[in-house]
């Protein structure tokens, strides 16, 4: 192959390696972490060969350490630690190997290397190592609070207080009252050295700022997925589903008794929080829609419905704390308010949670249903009933109506999959066919709601002019 042709080869190589390892970190940031590391696997394909050349450019090993430092975050999300631990180490390794490059485009401080490593290594239990980064990190930038306090509850788990409670106290000391998990880390310590005068005074810190402190910086997720959320056909669930609202349950009500209650500081905690008169709530979703065991669990043995709500969580107020549940077994390391509300037994994994905790004592929060999915057994009766319910005839203007979609078996197999489901014409019912089924459930309330919001709507004709429209649509389209 000739000059030219390499050129042109090892530049359509690049382009390749470059969009696979952009589409991975995207994927990342989108919390897909499955994909993101098939996609940065592909891209690491084309990029290892050309780290084997002696002949590389700052451009190169740019890149290299930039994606290396990716895929170790994938794989640490993914608890592939010592993957995780491989790669951020070649990142290091290549960084402090090319001490002659000025690094201008490599996109990370260079402190960051360091304080990922850390939390690797936090993870894997190696706290000494832990703490030599996070203090590498420190020694580059000594005003790095998320260093202070991830190192500090490093010295914590070495039984160390003296030097975790000083962390702790000088991250607050760069960052103040917003500094929740440093506030609740130190109060652990203090907790653990029996000093319960100076833990209540951490605690309440935080619970001050929840209720007063607009700023307050509570623990959160902010990667984009969608959620999901199985309900059983029952009347109170059809009631906050026409009105589009989604219900927060007490904390002390969920499903695991041991939730909430896995350290006993946490108990202090919600003493604490009580005393101020807030009452912790939570809203359980999951980012599955085709789950077998959920569906059985939560949708009354799949004759339920699976909802998709749009969330719109950059604009929730900062009473709120949300993210994926994380599943542990055994002793649980509790970091921020977050881990405390969302931490569960690995036997509960399958759920694929996503929580969302409020600190404000409001029950409700208004939500966009953007799809439903009904079970596979769920009966043709209440696909009519929830198909009229959520019908854009009784809607305002700009609401739009969601898409529907039906658990179906998958050819032969013992599988079910979710497939498009739209309602036929006959699932559009008059007034008094929709009261009929309605009475017939026993849905009483969702019966007296939808009667009032009959009484100002004209009944069987704009009913029948919403079905000229629909067929008139069909026949343009044809």
């Amino acid at each position: 192959m000739d000059e030219e042709k390499l050129k042109i080869a090892r530049a359509m190589n690049k382009k390749q390696m470059d969009s696979c390892l952009d589409k991975a970190e995207e994927l990342y940031v989108m919390g897909n972490n499955e994909e993101a590391l098939e996609k940065a696997n592909k891209g690491f394909a084309t990029l290892e060969p050309y780290l084997k050349s002696h002949a590389l450019d700052e451009s190169t090993y740019n890149n290299a350490i930039k994606n290396y430092l990716l895929r170790a975050k994938i794989q640490l999300n993914l608890k592939k630690l010592e993957h995780a631990l491989d790669d951020a180490n070649e990142a290091v390794r290549l960084f402090e190997k090319h001490q002659e490059f000025t690094w201008d485009n490599l996109g990370i401080d260079e402190h960051e290397l360091y304080l990922d490593r850390g939390y690797i290594h936090k993870a894997l239990g190696d706290f000494p190592k832990a703490i030599a980064d996070f203090t590498k990190t420190i020694d580059q930038n000594p005003e790095h609070f998320n260093a202070y306090t991830a190192r500090g509850i490093c010295y914590k788990e070495q039984g160390n207080m003296q030097e975790a409670i000083k962390d702790f106290t000088f991250s607050i000391s760069l960052y103040d009252k917003n500094n929740i998990a440093a506030y609740f880390n130190r109060g652990n310590c203090y907790y653990l050295i029996e000093d319960y005068d100076k833990m209540y005074e951490d605690f309440n810190v935080i619970v001050e700022s929840i209720r007063f402190n607009e700023k307050v910086n509570l623990s959160r997720d902010n990667k984009k997925y969608k959620y999901y959320k199985y309900i059983p056909i029952v009347d109170y669930q059809m009631l906050s589903l026409i009105n589009h609202d989604a219900y927060f349950s007490d904390y002390k009500t969920l499903n695991d008794p041991l939730e909430c209650c896995l350290i006993s500081t946490s108990a202090w905690f919600n003493y604490c929080i009580e005393q101020y008169k807030i009452t912790p709530r939570i809203l359980a979703l999951t980012l599955n829609p085709e789950s077998k065991l959920m569906y059985s669990h939560y949708a009354k043995n799949h004759t339920g419905i699976c909802v998709e709500y749009e969330l719109d969580l950059d604009n929730l107020s900062n009473k709120f704390s949300y993210g994926q549940v994380k599943y542990e077994n055994g002793k649980n390391s509790i970091e921020n308010i977050r881990d405390l509300y969302m931490l569960k037994n690995k036997e509960w994994k399958y759920e694929k949670e996503f929580r969302l905790v409020r600190f404000d004592n409001e029950e409700f929060l208004d939500v966009k249903i953007a799809s439903i999915t009904f079970g596979y057994k769920c009966s043709e009766d209440h696909k009519k009933i929830i198909v009229n319910l959520l019908c854009s005839i009784f809607k305002p203007d700009d609401y739009n109506e969601p898409e529907y979609y039906e658990m179906k078996q998958e050819g032969n197999s013992n599988d079910l999959k979710r497939t498009l489901f739209k309602p036929p014409d006959e699932y559009y019912l008059t007034e008094r066919k929709l009261f009929k089924l309605m009475q017939k459930y026993n849905f009483e309330s969702l019966f007296n709601y939808q009667a009032a919001a009959f009484s100002d709507q004209e009944h069987n004709p704009i009913i029948k002019k919403y079905l000229d429209a629909k067929k008139t649509k069909k026949n343009n389209d044809n």
